[in-house]
């Protein structure tokens, strides 16, 4: 035998135990890596529901008209979807990184672009988790330790810490935002219908026409009649230049930004 075969034959016995450790770890199924249906036998979407969360339910139609509307502004070509160059590549909130995990997330039906109706639902989704979720960061520091999370929740104490351990998707006892979203996000789907028959639920008949929906922004007071006033009025902020007419420029600039509205509670 010579010298070569002996070293390679010596590598191979001892390689093994000194990295079995790491490679058993490295194969092992991450227990984060499929979606959870219950924790300690209660579904996830009541557990959501215990820690507050209404989702679609608990959403002004207000609200869900904004993010409509913000879905539109993106929605460049105005296809009725956005594609990832439109949201990822050419988005200019956040990072690349961050608007491709955002991305994903409102994918719900894996077809590598996102509808009105999957956009519209995961704002509701990640908005309502993190108004539940911050108030929680007590020292304000950007993220949650399991104390904080346990002692100033709503949930029994054996449950929170399980929920903070599903939470916790790298196992470092702080949940940061991204990494709570990611599984929010999958619970608040799971075993629910897609969004397209979620958010129909929620809006008016008329939401789809993109006519009527244009028109339905400048009723300012909400009563179902575009009166003189509220036109009046969006003309009067449109008209920059003050010549009583309204420019190419000028009608391409207030598609920017919605007019006023009136405040939640004070439509009649």
């Amino acid at each position: 035998m010579n010298v070569q075969t002996c070293c390679l034959l010596i590598a191979l016995c001892i390689c093994p135990y000194r990295h079995s450790d790491h490679f058993l770890r490295a194969q092992e199924p991450n227990p984060h890596g499929a979606p959870r249906s219950q924790i300690a036998g209660v579904k996830v979407t009541v557990i959501l529901e215990r820690l507050g969360a209404q989702m679609e339910a608990g959403v002004s139609s207000q609200q869900l008209e904004d993010y409509a509307w913000h879905f539109q502004r993106l929605d460049r070509d105005q296809d009725g979807q956005h594609s990832p160059k439109e949201y990822i590549d050419n988005g200019q909130y956040l990072t690349a990184q961050a608007r491709r995990g955002i991305f994903r997330a409102a994918d719900g039906d894996g077809d590598g672009l996102v509808t009105e109706a999957e956009y519209v639902l995961n704002r509701v989704i990640t908005d309502e988790a993190k108004t539940i979720m911050q108030p929680l960061d007590r020292d304000r520091n950007g993220s949650i330790d399991p104390s904080e999370f346990i002692d100033g929740g709503p949930l029994p104490t054996a449950t929170a810490e399980l929920v903070f351990e599903a939470f916790d998707q790298n196992q470092d006892r702080l949940l940061s935002v991204p990494e709570y979203l990611r599984v929010w996000g999958q619970w608040a789907r799971a075993g629910r219908p897609p969004a397209a028959e979620r958010i129909s639920q929620r809006v008016s008949p008329t939401s789809g026409d993109p006519l009527l929906r244009w028109l339905q922004q400048f009723d300012t007071n909400q009563n179902g009649k575009l009166e003189e006033g509220e036109w009046q009025a969006w003309l009067r902020r449109a008209d920059q230049d003050g010549d009583g007419k309204l420019n190419r420029s000028e009608l391409k600039k207030p598609a920017q930004s919605r007019p006023a509205r009136a405040p939640e509670g004070k439509s009649n």
